[in-house]
């Protein structure tokens, strides 16, 4: 049995570059995952029926239902409304297989992320993305040589117990993709390595620690995060980190609300829609082309690079959160903001993140915050936040936090 689990750890996330059209875009490791899911059930379904499992299982099952009613209310069309359904059954769907076969085991977690990793080398040679091309690193295999480095870091934590070599190398990564162009990516590794060094080092005496020396070490770590951001305004505006990031910082953070939103207008946008129909959705791939014309409009007031308008006039979003919430209601919002609960109470807790592991489950934390806010979820994306959420069960479990409280 232990055989067959490990195999699918590695096998399935190798496939991901490979997609078939059904409905929308269904990668062959959904299909290798839901083909073993019944059997996974009947094996090991019992799993499943934990109380946080099911506390989530039972949001992400409102959540289409209210996906379902937005979109009889907005009357959308049977192509927009089949692929908003199955984005939201294949991601439920996904998260149960995965947990099912990642379950008490941290060595299939980092089978997987090798498995991924090295399947996003083959996606970038075999089936690049619309912008691998011209910006290899960002969009291309970036991505996956970040995650090799981290694995690495935490060979070198469970080796050879390394912890500032470890802390060292994720400093010198959030350098190197700053200075490459993938921002995002950099600003967050150096997020995470903050985090690591005042929260992690401290995770032992945190128990019996007041709460004037929590906030003060929360304090720390909000000022070196604005550290970090000035840091980079002021490297990127002298033009230490060429032309192309200059240009990019000059057209971003001049306008009334700084790069933060610079870098996704879309939000200008998707607040408003949300403001204007809190409670029902506007449906799946949510359409008005006033909402489109807004984000130009609020562009040229604020200051900020207008943007080409969006094709079919979808309403602007790039972000689980307000995507959620603009498509399906404020039920799909509320999914969102639970995980965010659910994230940040881990991060307020450093004692139930396992030392060992402590660089992949801090770095996958500071990088779904991220995304929930400033990405848009659908296609591969099913399938790695799926596995995000399971690795995080596993690896902040109770047997970890009794582990360090003895």
């Amino acid at each position: 049995m232990n055989i067959l689990l490990n195999f699918v750890a590695f096998a399935a996330p190798l496939m991901h570059f490979l997609e078939v059209q059904f409905i929308g875009r269904l990668f062959l490791t959904e299909i290798l995952l839901l083909t073993m899911l019944p059997f996974l059930l009947v094996l090991r379904g019992k799993l499943l029926q934990k109380r946080i499992i099911l506390g989530f299982l039972l949001f992400g099952l409102l959540w289409l239902l209210a996906q379902i009613f937005s979109d009889i209310f907005r009357l959308s069309s049977p192509d927009d409304y089949l692929r908003g359904w199955a984005k939201i059954v294949f991601f439920l769907l996904n998260f149960c297989a995965l947990y099912i076969v990642l379950y008490d085991s941290k060595k299939r977690i980092m089978l997987w992320i090798l498995g991924w990793a090295l399947g996003s080398f083959l996606t970038y040679f075999i089936n690049p993305g619309l912008y691998a091309l011209s910006h290899p690193w960002k969009f291309g295999y970036g991505s996956a040589v970040n995650t090799l480095i981290i694995l690495l870091t935490v060979y070198l934590l469970i080796r050879h117990k390394a912890v500032n070599l470890s802390l060292l190398v994720i400093f010198f990564l959030g350098l190197a993709n700053i200075y490459l162009g993938f921002r995002s990516a950099g600003g967050i590794l150096l997020i995470s390595g903050i985090y690591l060094l005042i929260f992690l080092k401290h995770k032992q005496i945190l128990f019996n620690m007041s709460f004037k020396k929590y906030f003060v070490l929360l304090l720390i770590f909000v000022s070196s995060i604005w550290i970090v951001y000035e840091s980079y305004s002021h490297l990127a505006k002298s033009g230490y980190l060429g032309d192309d990031q200059q240009s990019k910082l000059e057209s971003q953070a001049y306008g009334d609300y700084g790069l933060l939103i610079g870098g996704r207008t879309e939000i200008l946008v998707s607040t408003r829609a949300i403001l204007d129909s809190p409670i029902v959705g506007y449906g799946s791939w949510a359409k008005d082309c006033n909402y489109s014309s807004l984000l130009t409009e609020l562009s040229q007031t604020l200051g900020y690079a207008v943007r080409g308008e969006q094709e079919d006039c979808l309403i602007p979003m790039h972000s689980y959160l307000f995507g959620a919430w603009v498509e399906s209601g404020i039920v799909g919002g509320l999914f969102w903001l639970s995980t965010v609960f659910y994230l940040v109470k881990i991060l307020t807790q450093p004692w139930r993140i396992p030392d060992a592991y402590s660089p992949i489950v801090v770095t996958t934390i500071m990088f779904f915050l991220w995304a929930i806010m400033f990405s848009p979820f659908g296609a591969q994306v099913r399938i790695s936040v799926a596995f995000s959420l399971a690795a995080l069960l596993v690896f902040t479990n109770q047997k970890n936090v009794k582990s360090v409280k003895k």
